[in-house]
């Protein structure tokens, strides 16, 4: 999930290092401000053991809620039976089944074709907001244009080392988690 994670903020440009385990072991010094991207608005966002520790994030939301109104999906059980999980999704919200079958592959790996088409985008975006003061129908153009500057990537495998870096951070919360839904999540370590 970090490594999704940190892929997705290059991808919006609010992690300017493209590496992850470079990003990874800059985590202690952001924490601090520094060397913080340009785009980046929250400095939690770059925190990716604190963002991608799920049993800690449950374990507090279950402070908050009780479990019988939380309805949790693992992205393992997305991928072996999709429609399965989508319909017990249907149940817990009360929803009737669609009738749903096909579930594509949504959301994948990308990166820009040309990474400073964004930054004036962005610009021009803002300084048409602060001219008029509101939106005037360009988003449409503007949508076009970043899905036109989009393209799909096949993203490296994680090293042996960094796979294993992550298997040793993230090993008590796994724990953690599998305590929390009652579920083995061993292959997760592995």
């Amino acid at each position: 999930m970090a490594y999704s994670w940190h892929n997705q903020l290059c991808f919006n440009r609010m992690e300017s290092v493209q590496d992850f385990a470079s990003a990874w072991s800059l985590q202690s010094q952001r924490k601090l401000g520094k060397p913080m991207p340009k785009y980046c608005r929250e400095i939690k966002m770059l925190q990716y053991g604190d963002v991608c520790c799920l049993g800690a994030q449950l374990q507090r939301l279950y402070q908050l809620v009780p479990p019988e109104r939380v309805h949790l999906v693992l992205f393992d059980d997305l991928l072996e039976n999709p429609k399965l999980t989508y319909q017990s999704v249907l149940n817990f919200l009360g929803v009737a089944d669609d009738g749903k079958q096909d579930f594509p592959h949504l959301n994948p790996a990308k990166t820009q074709h040309v990474f400073w088409l964004r930054d004036v985008i962005d610009l021009l975006t803002r300084l048409k907001n602060k001219l008029t003061g509101k939106k005037i129908g360009l988003e449409r153009i503007v949508g076009l244009v970043m899905e036109k500057n989009k393209k799909i990537k096949q993203r490296p495998p994680l090293s042996p080392k960094m796979r294993q870096t992550l298997i040793e951070y993230f090993a008590d919360d796994v724990q953690l988690l599998e305590t929390l839904i009652k579920r083995d999540l061993s292959h997760w370590l592995k």
